[in-house]
């Protein structure tokens, strides 16, 4: 998936579906963003916010957005774009970048780009604990 032309990793393993959300059916809570989905209401924030790289951007285009889950929760995660299926090996990050919120490896791609890996998990967490 895209996010300000930056690529980052979801294992699939945590992904329950992608969907495009239209902006109209964005609702917010004291500063939380949610949706009705399938009867459920999930929230939902942009990558580009949870990672510090910019604003919440909604014009009338509908949003790309990856539904991930922590086996009890879903939770949805706005990006730019998003790309196929692809496998690869993650390698963990070490020293200053071993802590960084939301990531938990890294990979390279067949084009020698290295892309950073999301932890879905806390990914949540993080979108929770956002003022």
């Amino acid at each position: 998936m895209h996010v300000l032309n930056e690529t980052y990793i979801i294992p699939i393993d945590n992904i329950s579906e992608t969907v495009k959300i239209h902006p109209s059916e964005i609702h917010e809570f004291n500063r939380k963003y949610f949706v009705h989905l399938r009867g459920d209401v999930i929230g939902i924030e942009w990558l580009s916010k949870l990672f510090m790289l910019g604003e919440r951007t909604m014009n009338d285009e509908e949003l790309n957005t990856v539904i991930i889950s922590n086996g009890s929760e879903k939770f949805g995660i706005v990006v730019d774009k998003l790309i196929n299926e692809q496998e690869f090996v993650m390698k963990t990050l070490d020293g200053h970048l071993s802590g960084i919120p939301g990531i938990s490896g890294s990979t390279l791609l067949g084009d020698g780009q290295v892309v950073l890996i999301v932890n879905p998990l806390e990914i949540i967490q993080l979108a929770k604990n956002q003022p």
